[in-house]
């Protein structure tokens, strides 16, 4: 996270407000003051992009997962009472069969 050398960090402000109810900014504000307030009225009413901003300075960005992954298929086998395996498909197929479904 990157820190303000001057001070009061955005985000710290952020957090800051966060834990009291929203009021104006006084006419002598600060820069800072005043885009929080901005941020945060909009954040509010939940225009898109200072709700996500908000959102991931008070909670953290949520990290997208890795889509490069991938993931191998998972196989289902249905193990009968004589301890035979039968796939789900042809579990099925024997189902409708055996209940005299020949659709």
């Amino acid at each position: 996270m990157a820190s303000n050398p001057n001070g009061y960090s955005l985000t710290a402000r952020l957090k800051h407000c966060l834990t009291k109810p929203l009021e104006e900014p006084g006419k002598d504000a600060t820069a800072g003051e005043l885009l929080v307030h901005a941020t945060l009225k909009a954040a509010i009413a939940t225009k898109a992009v200072p709700f996500i901003e908000v959102w991931n300075r008070a909670e953290g960005r949520v990290k997208e997962p890795e889509s490069d992954k991938v993931l191998p298929p998972i196989n289902f086998v249905f193990i009968l009472p004589d301890g035979t395996q039968v796939s789900p498909v042809a579990f099925r197929e024997v189902q409708r069969l055996g209940n005299g479904n020949q659709t």
